[in-house]
């Protein structure tokens, strides 16, 4: 079950990047710094973040991301930690952005009945994010993109039974592919989005998410 959650919720972080570019679901131009608050929710699960996202002058972009995950008949969290950069092309109105990033997932089990189980995975996603920015009024920019991954992951189960002093220790790899849709409206400093994403992570539902945020510092390429 954590892989699917895992999967799922890091394809949900990640292509958010909080108005940065329009390959992955923003439109800022030029050097700038945003923060969003997200919030993903699907039938076993609710995910509530924060990221931080940063562009260069050089269209180079990266993003931090935060997350606690409530799990559907558990009374622990998935605590997720995520890190992405890309390089963005425009093409006119066009944008892609090729990257990759680095994303953590644990959750730690306690049972009197049944023992401790801590679970992880670290996964690896590479992405191609394709964008399209339209100007529908004077200070305010609408964003659509598409944005395929593949997640290489490793999960890591360790196990320690009622009574045993010696833990079991289990490790799985898989790859996995992804695909998250988003709309994006900034209007000003201000901007808010939805979008969905799909897995090919065995019995994964769709995961819906929801993103406001504010830029905090913005200079317009010339």
């Amino acid at each position: 079950m954590l892989r699917a959650v895992l999967t799922v919720v890091l394809l949900a972080a990640a292509p958010a990047a909080a108005a940065a570019q329009a390959c992955v679901g923003g439109a800022l131009d030029g050097m700038g710094l945003a923060l969003a608050a997200t919030l993903a929710s699907n039938q076993r699960q609710r995910a509530l973040g924060a990221e931080l996202t940063g562009r260069a002058d050089f269209p180079l972009w990266a993003q931090g991301s935060v997350a606690r995950v409530d799990l559907d008949g558990l009374d622990q969290d998935l605590d997720v930690i995520a890190g992405r950069a890309g390089i963005e092309y425009r093409f006119g109105d066009v944008s892609i952005c090729p990257g990759m990033g680095i994303e953590h997932a644990s959750m730690d089990i306690q049972d009197p009945q049944h023992g401790s189980l801590e679970l992880s995975e670290t996964a690896l996603p590479f992405f191609l994010g394709v964008g399209l920015a339209l100007v529908t009024e004077e200070n305010s920019v609408l964003t659509v993109h598409a944005t395929p991954q593949i997640f290489i992951s490793r999960a890591v189960t360790v196990a320690l039974p009622p009574g045993a002093i010696v833990h079991t220790r289990t490790e799985e790899n898989s790859t996995e592919f992804g695909t998250a849709l988003g709309i994006q409206l900034r209007r000003g400093r201000l901007f808010g989005g939805a979008g969905l994403q799909f897995t090919t992570v065995e019995n994964a539902d769709p995961l819906f998410n929801l993103q406001a945020g504010v830029v905090l510092a913005r200079r317009r390429t010339l």
